[in-house]
């Protein structure tokens, strides 16, 4: 009966050995979701023409405040106090970003006639979806809280649009960037882990070649810009072991 006592004891206090190392051990899966306000410096600018018309946009103040959000998925690994990680996240509900732009407009250069206007209207920019791949490097701070930095790549789908003057039609592509940033990462259980993270991304600015549909000309439209965003997360973790 001892023996039994003894023998209950021990395996008690091997599987309170083990529960403490997996709560313990930042090696593992994890799965969530995040959600964020970003503040956009986006720039655009368009020209179409042909022989009696011209239409023109350009950004003068692109900076935008969105909130955003996502799902995300990342993989971890502890080296003693070191965590190196690799983290995917999607973003399949966009923003609408809105532009402020210097837009003219011409016509009658064939004609005895000539007729121009300039003001300021509204660019508006449709971010379609986001996606971005990291990679982190970590110090833990204490058994529960972890401090990172991180960095990676992001690619956006953007719809560029120009409200004013309607000669311009809106113009799509997928911008990609460098992403750097860090932030901490906390414990809240054995499972459940909660982040606040800085983001900054830096997108290439990228040429499109159109056509305007009211001028039956072409147009030639650039797109560029870069975001900074504060993000929250709350991700599921499940160990390896």
């Amino acid at each position: 009966m001892v023996r039994l006592g003894i023998a209950m004891i021990g395996v008690l206090f091997f599987q309170a050995s083990i529960s403490q190392a997996q709560a313990d051990d930042w090696s593992g899966f994890s799965f969530g979701a995040y959600t964020g306000i970003g503040l956009s410096h986006n720039s655009a600018r368009s020209v179409t023409f042909n022989e009696s018309s011209f239409g023109s946009a350009q950004s003068i103040s692109g900076d935008d405040a969105e909130w955003n959000g996502g799902f995300a998925i990342s993989a971890s690994w502890q080296m003693q106090s070191t965590v190196l990680g690799v983290a995917i996240d999607f973003d399949p509900f966009g923003t609408t970003q809105q532009i402020e732009c210097r837009l003219s407009w011409a016509a009658g250069w064939d004609s005895n006639v000539f007729v121009s206007d300039e003001g300021l209207g509204s660019c508006a920019r449709d971010v379609s979806w986001s996606a971005s791949i990291v990679g982190k490097l970590g110090w833990l701070a204490s058994d529960s809280t972890l401090l990172y930095g991180l960095g990676g790549w992001t690619t956006s789908r953007i719809r560029q649009s120009f409200e004013w003057p309607s000669s311009l039609d809106s113009s799509s592509q997928t911008l990609s960037g460098v992403t750097v940033g860090g932030g901490v990462e906390h414990r809240l259980t054995a499972n459940w882990h909660l982040s606040v993270e800085f983001r900054a991304t830096m997108f290439e600015a990228k040429s499109v070649s159109g056509v305007s549909k009211e001028l039956n000309a072409p147009q030639f439209t650039e797109i560029g810009g870069d975001v900074e965003t504060v993000r929250f997360g709350l991700t599921y973790f499940v160990p390896w072991r």
